[in-house]
């Protein structure tokens, strides 16, 4: 494939090829609290979506999301590309960028360690399931 670089590009969130990126990570979420990010970060191939990472305006910040890569293209960096090049582009528009993590994702952790993220919070998450048997609102 050659040496990967990651673009800013505009895509919409109903782009067919992003959310079938999006497929390949079960915490992704591009459209949080009903607000969409700001821009996309992303390496492509033959048309296809290998790697993104949006950018989401909050306050005087940008908050890094949605970093998913397409599973056969994991273990080449391109996650640390494409979260690099958010982060540059993020920290010339303000004065901090910041992201959050699944506790679990030591992979994910590491990456953010090298790339010069710090840990200022840490709190343990979990995923819960509605109950089947809900009451119905009468």
């Amino acid at each position: 494939v050659g040496e990967e670089s990651a673009e800013e590009f505009e895509i919409d969130h109903h782009d067919p090829r992003l959310l079938a990126l999006l497929a390949h990570s079960p915490t992704a979420s591009h459209e949080r609290d009903g607000q969409r990010p700001a821009m996309w970060f992303g390496i492509e191939q033959a048309g296809e979506l290998l790697s993104v990472a949006a950018l989401k305006k909050v306050g005087d910040s940008y908050d890094i999301q949605s970093v998913v890569t397409h599973t056969d293209a994991r273990g080449r960096g391109l996650s640390s590309t494409v979260c690099s090049h958010a982060t540059t582009w993020g920290l010339r528009h303000a004065p901090v960028v910041c992201l959050g993590m699944m506790s679990d994702n030591s992979v994910a952790e590491r990456m953010y360690t090298r790339l010069g993220y710090t840990c200022e919070k840490r709190w343990q998450s979990a995923r819960f399931e509605p109950k089947s048997d809900s009451v119905d609102s009468k």
